[in-house]
């Protein structure tokens, strides 16, 4: 998982023989491969930095062990992936509702 600190991302989601779609971008203050993360499985889009960006990674094996020494910071965490994700999922329902107008 990567934490965006500075700069700006954007998510792309890879289609054979056909062009890149742009899923969403991404602003300082945000995650990006939580659900790599939390689910083990390998990457589902591409991300690419639009400009010169400052990340930070979180490894598997480094979230286990923040879970074991720092359970206090592990739960926050959590919070902070599942409030992102409720975020995204309520933003994809308004756009589907809008695409079927």
């Amino acid at each position: 998982m990567f934490f965006l600190k500075a700069g700006r991302l954007t998510v792309l989601f890879e289609r054979d023989d056909e062009p890149s779609v742009r899923v969403r971008t991404m602003r300082p203050g945000t995650v990006v491969g939580e659900m790599s993360l939390y689910r083990a499985v390998p990457a589902s889009a591409t991300v690419v930095a639009e400009m010169p960006s400052v990340v930070m990674r979180l490894s598997v094996d480094n979230f286990r062990l923040m879970k074991q020494a720092e359970p206090t910071a592990a739960a926050w965490l959590h919070w902070f992936v599942a409030v992102t994700l409720a975020a995204r999922v309520e933003n994809a329902n308004l756009a589907i509702r809008a695409m079927r107008r």
